[in-house]
């Protein structure tokens, strides 16, 4: 099994286990409306898992969202998600441990979803569509340390320019009331697709190159229905 199938199998685990912990507290939460039309907004925080092939590591985000639903089964739902995501790796030559070279990657991601409800006359709200964006990248950060390299610092830290880049993928979604208070849990997922072009050519490249990044997102929060 590959980096990329062992990340989406890991995703999928965290939000099955978010999923089911919500609706676990709906079963328990007692008598609230069902859902109907009207806004939501929401905020949570994230857990973004990149995918693509570069090799960055998952990280923690933050997110907010607005929802107009505009009958019992169709909603649309726009969004701004940030994440810093870094990754750390050994460089050796030989089997013998030369130093590390660490990358970072800040990335804001401005999405829209198409919500549609599966469940309208239930309190549990539970929601699938698809969703598109634009994520507004950093320059890639990359620093190199070690001792076997000369001095700590010595190597000097350089960028790599970004353009930003469109998404589009797919998401689930479950808002559960708390009662008839107009405040909800909410959690989910959502994979996006997304090809990242570096801004210029690097290393003595004829043309700039991409990579995939492909973020995989988990989702936890609150919000507030009226």
């Amino acid at each position: 099994m590959n980096r990329t199938h062992n990340i989406v199998f890991r995703s999928l685990a965290r939000t099955g286990l978010a999923l089911a912990f919500l609706f676990l507290i709906g079963a328990v939460a007692g008598d609230a409306l069902a859902q109907d039309t009207g806004w939501k907004v929401k905020v949570a925080g994230a857990y973004v898992e990149p995918t693509g092939e570069e090799e960055l590591d998952g990280d923690i985000g933050f997110g907010l969202g607005a929802e107009y639903r505009w009958s019992e089964r169709w909603g649309i739902e726009v969004g701004v998600l940030a994440s810093d995501l870094s990754s750390e790796n050994t460089i050796s030559a030989e089997g013998v441990p030369l130093g590390t070279l660490t990358t970072e990657l800040g990335t804001t991601a401005l999405l829209a979803r198409l919500n549609i409800h599966l469940t309208p006359n239930s309190p549990v709200d539970l929601y699938v569509g698809p969703v598109a964006g634009y994520l507004f990248n950093d320059d890639l950060e990359v620093r190199v340390r070690g001792e076997a390299l000369g001095a700590p610092n010595t190597v000097p830290d350089f960028s790599v320019a970004l353009d930003d880049s469109f998404a589009y993928g797919a998401h689930l979604g479950l808002d559960v009331p708390i009662r008839d208070s107009g405040f909800f849990f909410n959690g989910g997922a959502t994979y996006l697709i997304s090809e990242v072009d570096l801004a210029e050519p690097v290393f003595g490249d004829e043309e700039s190159g991409s990579f995939d990044l492909d973020p995989f997102i988990v989702h936890v929060g609150f919000g507030y229905r009226f």
